[in-house]
């Protein structure tokens, strides 16, 4: 059965403890209050989603997490308090991002934006990691990453995050923009990597995100109207039309 925000928390009725705990996170932009208070947990080695209609607060709440917007509230990451600390610290404690627009650069080669990421000394070992899960990169490694298709381009930008020290990876619409058959290549390397990693996953394509979550939270005018187990809610045609406004059981918006 399907949980409401009444209940608790999807890792606390499984007895998990959370990797990145959320409490009552706000942000304002301007006049506008955009994140209203939002609780959430992310499960070690799972993958969580956040869904919800455009303009929800997903990607706000994101680069609220980062540190890329001013947001009060309490954020902690594997016990540690982050909400006082500046972007580049809380990247040192282990978050990773992958926007939804790729940002990769497109005048350098595969393996010079790779080589950016490269920050440690553990960073050769993961890049055989990256390389494992995404062997097309390898092929690719002399190529102009902006001569890159889109679903080469969102590997690219997920490898890079990979190469980072990263305990939680924080990916925006991996498959914004992508062909059906790209979309199923995106998955698949997604699903590879998600064995050991923890990930809080925007995706706005339902089918997708029952494929690789197992939590996942519904963001509605920057408050959470839903929690609990993503195939509860897609598998509720009624739930997921009056939450997301589509039929449920993995049709995409």
């Amino acid at each position: 059965m399907s949980e409401t925000v009444d209940g608790p928390l999807p890792t606390e009725r499984a007895g998990l403890e959370p990797l990145l705990s959320v409490r009552d996170l706000h942000v304002h932009r301007g006049e506008a209050h955009i994140l209203q208070g939002i609780d959430l947990d992310v499960a070690p080695r799972q993958v969580t989603a956040l869904l919800g209609r455009n303009g929800a607060g997903k990607t706000t709440t994101l680069l609220a997490l980062l540190g890329l917007l001013p947001a009060s509230g309490e954020i902690r990451l594997d016990g540690r308090q982050l909400e006082e600390l500046p972007t580049f610290k809380r990247a040192q404690h282990g978050i990773a991002y992958v926007p939804e627009d790729r940002e990769v650069f497109t005048q350098l080669t595969v393996a010079e934006n790779l080589r950016l990421a490269m920050q440690s000394r553990e960073a050769e070992q993961r890049l055989e990691r990256v390389h494992e899960i995404f062997p097309e990169l390898a092929k690719r490694r002399s190529q102009p990453a902006g001569t890159l298709s889109g679903g080469q381009q969102q590997m690219l930008a997920l490898g890079r995050a990979l190469l980072q020290p990263a305990s939680l990876l924080l990916i925006d619409e991996p498959t914004k923009g992508l062909a059906p058959i790209v979309i199923n290549e995106v998955v698949a390397a997604l699903e590879e990597l998600t064995t050991d990693t923890t990930v809080l996953l925007v995706e706005q394509n339902l089918r997708v995100a029952q494929q690789l979550a197992v939590n996942g939270y519904v963001l509605d005018h920057g408050t959470v109207a839903w929690n609990g187990v993503v195939d509860d809610l897609l598998e509720d045609p009624d739930l997921t039309q009056q939450l997301l406004g589509v039929a449920g059981r993995g049709d995409s918006e």
